[in-house]
């Protein structure tokens, strides 16, 4: 699903993907999914996820709710969750959404957290 920026579906692609994670389970050679983050919130709610004083906290917890049902129906499907990392602006976004990601399951199942990657290109003389 690439379905993303001022043109998402979000509430449409969030239960896109819980559908095709129940059914990829019943395909032993698919693994894992990659999921786009910023097709599940909208483009100002990750511009400004650093902010401390947000008028986004809703959204946010809604993101953050979002992404825990979604790898909680990984785990329970025994399918990997890859996070597609996002190569521009919101990427301050990506990063500590994705690594509270990792450490939630990572404190309830450690084989679980032992298969995620998460992976994103980093620029040059990073």
């Amino acid at each position: 699903l690439a379905n993303e920026g001022e043109n998402a579906a979000i509430e449409q692609t969030y239960q896109s993907l819980i559908r095709l994670i129940q059914q990829s389970s019943g395909y032993p050679g698919i693994r894992g999914l990659a999921v786009k983050i910023s097709g599940l919130a909208p483009k100002e709610v990750l511009l400004n996820w650093q902010a401390t004083c947000s008028e986004h906290d809703k959204e946010k917890k809604e993101l953050n709710a979002r992404m825990q049902v979604l790898g909680q129906q990984a785990k329970d499907n025994k399918l990997s969750l890859y996070i597609d990392a996002e190569q521009y602006e919101i990427q301050s976004a990506i990063h500590p959404i994705a690594l509270s990601f990792a450490a939630l399951f990572a404190a309830n199942d450690i084989d679980y957290a032992a298969n995620k990657r998460y992976n994103y290109l980093r620029k040059c003389g990073d």
